[in-house]
């Protein structure tokens, strides 16, 4: 909406002077992606009149909307002057408070709903006015269809609008001041998108009404869309040992867009677009949501939020060992203890894996596989070789998949430990004893090892 009343400036600083200069119609609505905004751009805008009352304009790369002009405001169609039946209530009505706190991801210059009166079979009815931000009275319309799903639909629950086929105005648009009822009525609803019109009045007087708004419907992880609307009380990844967390990749390409701003510092930004390959993107955003998860949860005051993901840097020494640092914004005492926080951090395909504790450690996770017979002799000591042999229960003798997975995920994690990682040399970093599953010591260190997900096994010095 701030996108329709962007060009509808343009539009009208192109129309005919008056008195054919009245904007009572946008029409053809559609939006092709969103606009990023986290740095100033500059985009271009491209207009056709297609007749002599409408202007076709294009964003160009991002949207199209007609805008037609004529000498005097239409007369609102019969149906919508009146009230408008929607159906019996099905629940009690909603404050603007807890719409907002739970269902919409709207900042404060976009709470444009006041109080939701109805709620109903066909629609709701609420009271709206105009915010600080542009396109904020018109962007109610979007945030009741997706009240709307939120509270009569257990799936697909998360949308975005896509297309709007006519806004007809019953006076100047520019003109947004005062407190106007809003009426939703949904006409169309499926698996994959939710269509419905909408009537602003004011003073009892039609002022807008919208027809064919069409909003996408999306299928989404419930935890994932409550970290997206409240980063400070939920998080993704899941705990699962003290200080040791676990992300798998299972995002949809719609909240791909919002976990990058949540996760995702400048500089993970810039590696992030910066990769070629879609599994290398996914890598990057995968990895971050599992350590600054790790991190935030460890820091989370007693009762109190969480930091935001985006709050929390993750760099790399001259050897590649992770460590984390507070963004500068953070209070001095909450960034010195997170900066002494040690970390490490592991990902392999669509699985993620990181430790946080106040010493050092080191953490691991790799694909139970069949290995060569190079591969085990060039990775295992004769004595680690021996102990492989001792806990097989094949009958040709050789070790199993997962226990060789498991040896060299106890070397990795107890080389991450000491801050030098293999470098070449598994040898360095031997495994002395090791139960049939669980507990491995490799050296002075004793590495615990579980399964996790299908098929992987996560390790991490205790």
């Amino acid at each position: 909406t701030m996108t329709i009343e962007l060009l509808a400036d343009v539009a009208k600083n192109h129309a005919p002077k008056a008195p054919t200069d009245k904007l009572v119609r946008i029409g053809n609505v559609a939006a092709y992606q969103w606009i990023a905004v986290e740095n100033p751009i500059e985009l271009s805008v491209k207009g056709v009149w297609k007749a002599r009352d409408t202007l076709e304009l294009e964003l160009v790369g991002y949207a199209k909307m007609e805008f037609s002009f004529a000498e005097e405001w239409p007369t609102p169609p019969e149906g919508y002057i009146g009230d408008i039946d929607i159906g019996e209530d099905i629940m009690p009505p909603m404050s603007a408070e807890e719409l907002y706190e739970r269902f919409a991801f709207h900042g404060p210059q976009y709470h444009s709903a006041l109080k939701t009166l109805h709620i109903a079979a066909r629609g709701l009815k609420a009271i709206a006015g105009k915010t600080a931000g542009k396109g904020s009275l018109l962007d109610v319309m979007g945030q009741q269809l997706g009240l709307f799903l939120h509270l009569t639909q257990t799936e697909n629950v998360i949308s975005f609008p896509i297309k709007l086929r006519e806004l007809n105005f019953y006076a100047d648009y520019t003109d947004q001041s005062g407190v106007f009822d809003h009426t939703l009525i949904i006409t169309r609803l499926t698996e994959t998108a939710i269509t419905g019109d909408m009537v602003l009045k004011r003073e009892g007087k039609p002022w807008a009404i919208a027809r064919d708004f069409v909003c996408q419907r999306f299928v989404s992880e419930p935890i994932i869309w409550q970290t997206v609307l409240r980063p400070g009380r939920h998080k993704i990844a899941t705990e699962i040992a003290p200080g040791v967390y676990h992300g798998e990749d299972k995002y949809r390409a719609n909240l791909i867009g919002l976990l990058e701003k949540r996760y995702l510092d400048l500089e993970d930004l810039i590696k992030y677009r910066t990769q070629t390959h879609g599994s290398q993107k996914r890598s990057v955003l995968l990895s971050r949501i599992a350590i600054k998860d790790a991190v935030r949860d460890y820091l989370r005051p007693e009762g109190g939020d969480m930091l935001y993901p985006v709050q929390i840097n993750l760099r790399h020494d001259e050897l590649g060992k992770p460590y984390v640092q507070g963004f500068e914004g953070l209070d001095e005492t909450e960034r010195a203890r997170l900066d002494a926080l040690c970390v490490s951090l592991s990902h392999k395909d669509n699985h993620a894996v990181a430790i946080v504790a106040e010493r050092p450690v080191g953490i691991d996770v790799e694909k139970i596989e069949e290995k060569t017979d190079g591969f085990i002799k060039t990775a295992f000591t004769e004595g680690e070789r021996a102990i492989l042999q001792s806990i097989t229960r094949r009958q040709d003798s050789r070790p199993e998949p997962e226990d060789v997975i498991r040896f060299w995920v106890a070397k990795e994690a107890a080389s991450k430990k000491a801050g030098t990682g293999l470098t070449g040399d598994p040898g360095r970093y031997e495994v002395l004893e090791a139960a049939r599953e669980g507990d491995i010591r490799v050296g002075g260190d004793l590495i615990r090892t579980i399964k996790i997900g299908e098929g992987y096994i996560a390790g991490w010095t205790i």
